[in-house]
């Protein structure tokens, strides 16, 4: 199950929600050479590498998508899908939309994509400035890609507005139910 949404818009939120209903599904671990947010921890929330031990997985060709994004390395391991779809597991993949919409294109058969969209712009500000993680020249970079994202909604299998979060919870969870997750 690949989710992609504009930062700030509730995936990884919904992705925690959906996990403590459904014990059965697993979190894919991404890497990362970003430092962890206040509360994130190593090989839970990703893997948080250096440059250099990314750029060397990229070489053993370890990814099945990898991208720079807001300054930072984020890349998918090729084994967190790959032995999924061997066990039969439903695995979360919160990711960004180039990268969701990749792992669609190599795995067309065996997954479902789910674009989380925010409110409205003014409220996808108000929850990027409520982290406190970033500085204002960050969220506005963040905000930068926001039409770019937004624009790929359509590509996506499934479309969920997160206005409501249980609400969301509960669509995100019948999209995956439907889907035989």
């Amino acid at each position: 199950m690949v989710v992609c949404a504009p930062s700030g818009s509730g995936k990884t939120s919904i992705c925690r929600a959906y996990m403590r209903r459904d014990d059965r599904a697993k979190y894919s671990v991404s890497l990362t050479t970003r430092p962890p947010r206040a509360g994130e921890i190593h090989g839970e929330d990703y893997k948080f590498v250096t440059d250099q031990e990314f750029t060397e997985a990229i070489e053993r060709d370890e990814f099945v998508e990898y991208e720079k994004v807001h300054d930072w390395m984020y890349g998918t391991p090729k084994t967190e899908i790959e032995d999924a779809i061997a066990n039969g597991e439903t695995l979360l993949i919160d990711i960004d939309v180039k990268g969701g919409i990749e792992i669609k294109s190599k795995y067309p058969e065996d997954t479902l994509t789910i674009f989380i969209k925010p409110p409205s712009i003014e409220e996808l500000k108000k929850r990027l400035r409520g982290r406190g993680s970033e500085s204002e020249k960050k969220i506005e970079r963040r905000l930068e890609r926001y039409e770019l994202e937004l624009s790929k909604a359509n590509n996506f299998d499934t479309i969920i507005k997160n206005d409501d979060f249980g609400e969301a919870v509960d669509q995100f969870s019948e999209a995956i139910n439907a889907q035989g997750g």
